[in-house]
C-alpha cells in the first residue's frame, strides 16, 4: 500500500517536534487576539495577549506581522535575520505572506516559526489560512493553504519527534492507504478526539490518491480509553450519511487510526449515539476492532 508524505518547510521532514507552549498572558477584552513567539529555551512557543489598534482587516494583519517581529526578554520572534519579511497580500480568507529569505536549518525550530507565524495571522476572523512564498516563489510544496488546525500547541509536554499515520480509502476504493501527516499535538484536548477530528476531516491536498471515507457531519460525542480499549461514541450521522464505500474500510480506517499512532490503545469499540454498533451496512462490526494484520 503506498505512503504520502507531506513535505513542511524547507526540509523533507521525517518528523515533528510536539511544542510544549508557555502562556504569558492570556486573550481578553482588553488583549483579544494572541500573538505566538518562541519559548526562549528555543523547544516551545510563548503566547502573548495583544490588543491592536487596526480597524481593517489588512492593517491589523500588517500589525500583527508587525508584532511577531518583536523579541523580548521571555520571547523569541519567528520573523527575524534568517526569516526575513517582505510583503503580505490578503484576499479570499488567506494572508500570502512573502519573504525576503527563509533559512532555517533546524527541523523543529522551522516547525516553530511556521507554527507562531500561521497561528498568530489566523487569529482575525476573517483569516481563513496562509502562504509562504520567498520572493514569489512558494517554499514546497506550500502550494496549499496552512491552517492554524495543523499547528495545534500543547502545554507542558516534553519535545518528542511525532508523524501522525492517517488511514484513508484509496482512490481504488479497495484498501486503505497510509498517509504520513507531521502535526503538533494538543494535551488540553483528548489525543483520541484529536485524532478522529482529523480523519473525519479528511486527506489534505498533499495526500493524493487518499480519500476520505468518514461522513463529513460525523460529531464526536465522546471518546474515553481505559484498559488499552477506546471506546467512540459517534452521532448519527455517521450511520444515516454514510458512503457507497465499503463499510468494513470505513470501520477499519477508525481502529487503525487510533490504535496505530497511540500505544496505549490495543482495541476499539465504536458507538452511535450511545449504542454499540453491531452492523455497519451489511458488515458485521466486530465487538472490539484490532489493527489491520496485513499493514501497508
Amino acid at each position: 500500500m503506498r505512503k504520502y508524505v507531506i513535505i513542511i518547510g524547507i526540509l523533507l521532514l521525517t518528523s515533528l517536534g510536539l511544542c510544549a507552549c508557555s502562556r504569558t498572558s492570556k486573550p481578553s477584552e482588553e488583549h483579544p487576539f494572541t500573538v505566538y513567539y518562541l519559548s526562549t529555551n528555543g523547544k516551545g512557543l510563548t503566547e502573548v495577549g495583544y490588543s491592536p489598534s487596526a480597524v481593517t482587516t489588512d492593517s491589523l494583519i500588517r500589525e500583527l506581522i508587525g508584532q511577531l517581529q518583536v523579541s523580548g526578554s521571555d520571547r523569541i520572534a519567528p520573523i527575524s535575520d534568517s526569516v526575513m519579511y517582505k510583503d503580505m497580500t490578503f484576499a479570499d480568507g488567506i494572508v500570502t505572506v512573502t519573504f525576503q529569505s527563509y533559512r532555517v536549518d533546524d527541523v523543529l525550530r522551522e516547525v516553530l516559526i511556521r507554527a507562531a507565524i500561521v497561528r498568530t495571522l489566523c487569529g482575525p476572523e476573517a483569516v481563513d489560512g496562509v502562504v509562504f512564498r520567498v520572493e514569489g516563489a512558494d517554499l514546497p510544496p506550500t502550494e496549499e493553504v496552512m491552517r492554524k488546525e495543523q499547528f495545534v500547541t500543547t502545554l507542558d509536554t516534553p519535545s518528542e519527534p511525532f508523524l501522525l499515520k492517517l488511514y484513508f480509502l484509496s482512490e481504488s476504493g479497495t484498501e486503505l492507504v497510509e498517509a504520513e501527516r507531521p502535526v503538533v499535538l494538543d494535551d488540553i484536548k483528548r489525543r483520541e478526539q484529536y485524532l478522529l477530528e482529523i480523519l473525519i476531516a479528511g486527506p489534505i491536498a498533499s495526500e493524493e490518491g487518499a480519500i476520505s471515507c468518514i461522513p463529513a457531519k460525523t460529531k464526536i460525542l465522546s471518546v474515553n480509553t481505559r484498559d488499552g480499549i477506546c471506546s467512540v461514541n459517534l452521532s448519527k450521522e455517521f450511520v444515516s450519511d454514510k458512503k457507497n464505500v465499503p463499510a468494513n474500510l470505513v470501520i477499519q480506517s477508525i481502529a487503525d487510526t487510533l490504535i496505530v499512532n497511540l500505544d496505549y490503545i490495543d482495541g476499539v469499540v465504536i458507538s452511535v449515539d450511545g449504542k454499540r454498533l453491531t452492523t455497519y451496512g451489511t458488515y458485521e462490526v466486530p465487538g472490539i476492532l484490532r489493527r489491520q494484520e496485513n499493514e501497508p
